[in-house]
């Protein structure tokens, strides 16, 4: 029985630690520097939303526990803005092929999880891991995986130049968890007909995203992000000193550049007080090998490997389809050693089926939308075939991002959107 050693007890290592455990043939150990109970009791860290896929996954592991009580997205409002205000396109598209979107608080989400992966024969172990003990760790188990995508562990992988388009934070973020019958209820914005996840895009500024929740201390909620282009006049979450604070900081932007949602955020309250977060990352794509102390290897998995901007809410469904692929290849390997050179070669072919679209589909969003973006949105905005199959693949970049490439590329995926009700371009993968 190969012994497996997992560092983070978020959604990427307990999706890996549920799989293996499944398989069986392997021990699995899962090392978290906080109880369940802290979990619970700790500020809002994202407002992540998992996609189909995700959820498909979570119910072949018997650990979707909320899908009861958790509204879903059906799909998307967006709206693309010039500073001035004038909008240049506006889109109502429903989700095909009974796509949806799932938001669960990680307060609420995480803890039950801990506890499930021990009920299952799974080791929760509570510890902070600095580098020594992850040397140790490495020498002890069979294979070690780190997915804790923040200090000092992700320094173990160093940068890959050559994938990381950016060397500083692409925005400044402020986000919230919000409730109230304006934004949650029957009637909230009734001329979209569907629950969904709503996205400004203010060029040149920044974007507003917001998501249907299931939130802290369990209601139904929205999920807002604020993300500021850094310097620009929407940069100014980092004055907030509480929620009430970011709240009244984004309510007074979208007084000025997206009016037409103020009446229903300014009725929403913060779900709890921790119930908010500010800050900024830098998306950085990493090698997806480290060596410790005593030259042990150890594979990153999802943030520590390819962290990205929450925009387009790719980041941990990027994460979880490369923990599962990792399992795969693991119940695979059998009784082989489990080297770097595996390590290696894992993570390069996940990388080129799949690992790199929601990385070039985020870059694109954050960066100008370019000739190709704006001749499908433009499309969408007249043509709801188009905008279905457009919100669709949003939740699978793999099916969008090979027609944003080139303007030819984008007419093509127009015609074919008008010419087919169920698209050729929808792939499981």
């Amino acid at each position: 029985m190969k012994s497996i050693a997992i560092i983070g007890a978020g959604p990427v290592g307990l999706h890996l630690g549920f799989a293996l455990l499944k398989a069986s043939g392997f021990k699995v150990t899962i090392f978290s520097d906080r109880t369940p109970e802290q979990y619970g009791d700790a500020k809002l860290s994202n407002t992540a939303a998992f996609f189909s896929y995700v959820q498909g996954k979570e119910q072949e592991l018997g650990i979707n526990f909320w899908d009861d009580v958790t509204p879903r997205g059906k799909g998307i409002h967006l709206e693309a803005h010039l500073p001035t205000g004038d909008t240049i396109a506006s889109i109502d598209a429903a989700f095909r092929d009974g796509v949806t979107a799932q938001g669960v608080d990680y307060r609420i989400r995480i803890p039950r999880w801990m506890q499930e992966f021990s009920q299952r024969g799974g080791d929760l172990r509570v510890e902070s891991i600095d580098a020594g003990r992850l040397d140790e760790i490495a020498g002890e188990f069979d294979a070690t995986f780190v997915a804790v995508g923040k200090g000092a562990m992700s320094r173990l992988f160093s940068r890959d130049e050559e994938r990381s388009e950016f060397d500083r934070p692409a925005r400044h973020m402020g986000v919230l968890l919000l409730e109230g019958q304006s934004i949650t209820g029957p009637d909230a914005w009734p001329e979209v007909g569907f629950p969904h996840l709503r996205l400004h895009t203010i060029f040149g500024v920044g974007d507003v995203f917001s998501i249907p929740m299931y939130g802290k201390p369990g209601v139904a909620c929205r999920g807002m992000a604020f993300e500021a282009i850094p310097g620009s006049p929407f940069d100014q979450f980092s004055e907030a000193a509480s929620g009430d604070d970011l709240l009244q900081i984004g309510l007074d932007l979208m007084r000025k550049y997206l009016p037409g949602d103020v009446p229903e955020f300014s009725q929403a309250t913060l779900c709890e007080p921790g119930s908010w977060i500010v800050g900024a990352l830098t998306p950085t794509i990493r090698k997806p090998v480290g060596y410790t102390e005593s030259g042990h290897a150890v594979m990153g998995l999802g943030d520590v490997v390819m962290l990205t901007d929450p925009l387009a809410g790719q980041g941990a469904n990027n994460g979880i389809r490369m923990v599962h692929r990792i399992a795969e290849e693991l119940v695979d390997l059998g009784s082989k050693p489990v080297e770097a050179d595996w390590m290696h070669r894992a993570f390069e072919d996940y990388w080129d089926d799949y690992g790199q679209y929601p990385i070039e589909f985020t870059n694109r969003l954050l960066k100008d939308p370019g000739p190709p973006l704006m001749v499908i949105l433009q499309a969408a905005g007249s043509d709801q075939r188009v905008a279905d199959a457009f919100a669709t693949a949003f939740t699978d970049p793999k099916t969008m991002v090979p027609w944003l490439r080139s303007v030819e590329d984008a007419k093509r995926f127009v015609t074919q959107a008008q010419q087919s009700a169920s698209p050729p371009f929808r792939q499981a993968v």
